[in-house]
């Protein structure tokens, strides 16, 4: 769990964090031979991904990917905007929260 702070806090990327925690127990699991540790990495993988429900794993990925594209492309910000626009008082605030996130909970569901 300490590389995978260190690593963290040092790249600031999630994925290399995890792929290096899980590069390390390959490691350590190969004897301290890199090359079958990194072997061993590709077997934790896909271990991982055979025994759990795999979809949810690439719904997570995907839906995370898509919220990258729109903060990249300024869609984001574009609907912060309007949404500052529409709530001007706390009250107004509140409830447009509310509308959203019923607005994700019902597409979520359908």
């Amino acid at each position: 769990p300490g590389a995978n702070l260190i690593s963290a806090a040092w790249s600031r990327n999630v994925y290399l964090a995890l792929f290096t925690g899980l590069f390390i127990g390959g490691w350590l699991c190969s004897g301290f031979d890199p090359v079958r540790g990194f072997a061993r990495t590709g077997d934790f993988l896909y271990d991982s991904l055979e025994d759990s429900d795999s979809g949810l794993l690439l719904f997570t990925w995907f839906m995370s990917g898509m919220v990258g594209v729109m903060t990249r492309s300024g869609g984001a910000a574009g609907l912060g905007h309007a949404f500052a626009s529409v709530a001007s008082s706390p009250r107004r605030a509140q409830l447009l929260a509310l509308a959203a996130g019923c607005m994700v909970f019902w597409d979520d569901y359908s």
